[in-house]
């Protein structure tokens, strides 16, 4: 924090332990005005900690105020930093890991799989399931029976039955419950993402129809009972019927690694980044209505959106340059650029005859250009992890500003036959 914004909270903080003093009560109220001033300004510097957590940042607040027996003399900038250091102090101490703990219903596997922070368990009997999990986790395995017990008589009598995926998670407890779903979510999104990208095919199998109820909760597991819960989504979507012995390879544990940690954790924060998050929420609701919905009008307005957002955001010709520029970013195995910028264009127009005209297009099983199109949207995203390579990132300026002009260059080169030299003249 600057000087200025430094002083006006150290006047903030001044004022509420004057008026908690001066009304002779030192519990903190949130119809108290200078209460709530005071957490408006120092609520955006501790929002930044790794760990943050509503909770522990009210109650710190509130345990710091009654461990104040008398009025200090000089309230100055020493005694915010103290303030905050408890604060963070705090965070520390109380963050734990919680292990996440979600069936792949519909998934094929050879055998179990380990990387980084995620186990994915073959299906196999609950007895040794129970003692894998309490191995992995560490929590005694009386303690892991109980309570996987309690989730499958509570919530879903099928939930091992399946291969199961671990998430490994060390945060706040209430951070973990509020952002259980999404990241298991995430997860089952990003095995479909790397399964499309790479062109994978999976057994006829892992198309039939999974006759279990469908599982819309994930398990949080921690070695401190109170700890324990459930997250949950009506709109859950946790199916995930495509084989999954690929990710025993290397390459794509660490593809699943940045994509989780990018695009799920969001431990990159700028404009780009939330673009291409964006995109791939997009493309999350495309797969779900490609794969288990079965509208195909739908999915392709989806997938075509996602595309639109990331390559033709304010732009005219969206059609012409998602032709046009898609080819020069990326290639598809067995389809030259040509063949690619065709469809593309096709793709397009049938989108435009779905939302203009209400007419549903019709995609033949051995020449399906919507799975095309699913894989483009899945490489595409991928390429964020090559984008900074491909720019030019002068000093200062946002990589969002850098993309678009990357962008703009190559449609101008496409268009008009000019060279890098050229349009680096003019520039």
């Amino acid at each position: 924090m600057d000087a200025k914004q430094k002083k006006k909270i150290i006047a903030a903080y001044k004022d509420l332990l004057q008026f908690y003093f001066k009304t002779g009560r030192r519990e903190p109220d949130l119809d108290d005005k200078p209460f709530t001033n005071f957490l408006d300004l120092i609520h955006p510097i501790l929002l930044k900690h790794k760990y943050y957590c509503n909770d522990i940042f009210l109650s710190s607040i509130n345990w710091h105020l009654e461990g104040l027996s008398s009025l200090p003399s000089n309230i100055d900038e020493q005694q915010l930093n103290n303030l905050i250091e408890h604060i963070n102090k705090n965070f520390e101490i109380n963050k734990e890991k919680h292990y996440l703990i979600f069936p792949l219903q519909g998934s094929g596997l050879k055998k179990d799989i380990s990387f980084s922070r995620f186990h994915i368990l073959k299906e196999k009997s609950e007895e040794e399931l129970h003692k894998q999990i309490s191995d992995i986790t560490s929590i005694d395995k009386i303690a892991v029976t109980d309570f996987l017990e309690h989730t499958k008589n509570s919530r879903s009598k099928d939930f091992l039955k399946s291969n199961i995926m671990i998430i490994e998670v060390e945060n706040q407890t209430e951070n973990v419950r509020y952002s259980a779903y999404q990241l298991a979510q995430y997860s089952v999104n990003f095995l479909f993402l790397i399964h499309s990208a790479f062109g994978m095919k999976s057994s006829i199998f892992r198309k039939a129809e999974i006759w279990r109820d469908e599982n819309r909760h994930v398990a949080i597991l921690s070695k401190d009972g109170w700890r324990c819960g459930h997250g949950h989504s009506w709109d859950a979507h946790l199916q995930c019927k495509i084989d999954i012995d690929f990710m025993e390879e290397d390459k794509y544990q660490e593809i699943f690694d940045k994509l989780f940690n990018t695009f799920a954790l969001r431990n990159e924060k700028d404009d780009l980044a939330y673009k291409f998050i964006n995109v791939f929420i997009l493309y999350s609701r495309g797969i779900v209505q490609q794969r288990i919905q079965h509208d195909d009008s739908l999915a392709l307005l989806l997938f075509i959106t996602a595309l639109e957002s990331l390559i033709t955001e304010g732009q005219q010709e969206k059609r012409l340059r998602l032709a046009a520029i898609i080819p020069k970013l990326i290639s598809i195995d067995g389809i030259t650029s040509f063949e690619l910028a065709t469809m593309i264009d096709e793709l397009y127009k049938d989108r435009n005859n779905f939302v203009h005209a209400g007419q549903t297009p019709s995609y033949s099983y051995k020449n399906n250009k919507l799975e095309t199109l699913e894989r483009v949207t899945a490489v595409m995203i991928l390429k964020y992890f090559e984008v900074d390579s491909l720019l030019s990132l002068t000093s200062g300026k946002p990589r969002i500003n850098a993309w678009t002009e990357y962008l703009n260059n190559m449609f101008t080169r496409i268009i008009f036959g000019q060279n890098e030299q050229t349009l680096s003249n003019k520039s």
